[in-house]
């Protein structure tokens, strides 16, 4: 294969180079909630650049089509002297830089997975998907009885569990109150009800969603997996990148209950 990203240019020691990719997984794990959610097929490579689906049209006519692989990079610099500095005498290296970069792909792929763009609908906008109102939650015990409503909208659907919740972080946060009586906290009550699990992610400006089938609705198709790549020298840095290609697809959208 091609060194399409020119990693092997990079004038850093393999120890470096190593620490980068170690630091860009860690952060990268500790952010993605799509990934823990969707299955993930790949990676595939990065010449993939569409994957073939077929639809029905009309009773007995069905058409194959082709749907684009998204990809999106962040680039960021590292200090020349702080790089030879670490390499030359074990000296502190700032990977902040990285990090925020990986940050920002992990925000990008996450928004994929739930909000979709043109021609790629996310989970919180996939057709056939059904719906359910939620109160304020300002009162401890709310929130279970909302996702209650939830689950008994996907039951009638005949879509079974375990089920799995992924909130904006300012409903999941108001899970962390007790209730009045007993020590109990409601996102434990919550946990019981979600088998799944009960996540939060940052990309959810509000509400959350419910999924049926242990949240198992679709998959993430891998092109190219997050990868650091080398883009060159400038007068005091090394200039880097982090990329990746991927395409979430929802193909069960009825175990889908959006939370508004």
């Amino acid at each position: 294969m091609g060194d399409y990203l020119f990693q092997k240019d990079v004038p850093l020691q393999e120890a470096t180079w190593q620490k980068l990719e170690e630091v860009m997984i860690q952060t990268a794990r500790s952010l993605l909630v799509g990934r823990r959610i969707l299955p993930v097929e790949g990676p595939y490579g990065l010449g993939l650049s569409a994957v073939p689906l077929e639809e029905s049209l009309q009773e007995g006519v069905r058409l194959v089509k082709t749907v684009g692989i998204p990809s999106f990079s962040e680039v960021f610099s590292l200090s020349k002297r702080m790089l030879a500095a670490f390499e030359e005498n074990g000296v502190y290296l700032n990977l902040r830089p990285l990090q925020d970069a990986v940050s920002a792909c992990a925000r990008k792929e996450d928004s994929l997975v739930f909000q979709g763009i043109s021609g790629v609908p996310g989970l919180l906008k996939a057709e056939g998907s059904k719906k359910s109102p939620l109160s304020a939650w300002n009162e401890t015990g709310e929130a279970v009885e909302d996702v209650i409503k939830a689950i008994n909208v996907l039951e009638k659907q005949g879509v079974p569990g375990p089920y799995l919740l992924v909130l904006a972080p300012e409903r999941f946060n108001l899970l962390f109150r007790r209730y009045p009586s007993g020590n109990q906290l409601e996102i434990e009550h919550m946990r019981l009800l979600c088998e799944a699990g009960v996540l939060k992610s940052p990309v959810l400006e509000e509400g959350g969603i419910l999924l049926g089938r242990g949240g198992k609705v679709g998959r993430i198709i891998l092109a190219q997996d997050m990868q650091i790549g080398f883009i060159g020298p400038t007068e005091d840095s090394l200039e880097f990148y982090v990329s990746e290609a991927l395409l979430p697809l929802v193909e069960i959208p009825e175990a889908i209950c959006v939370l508004k």
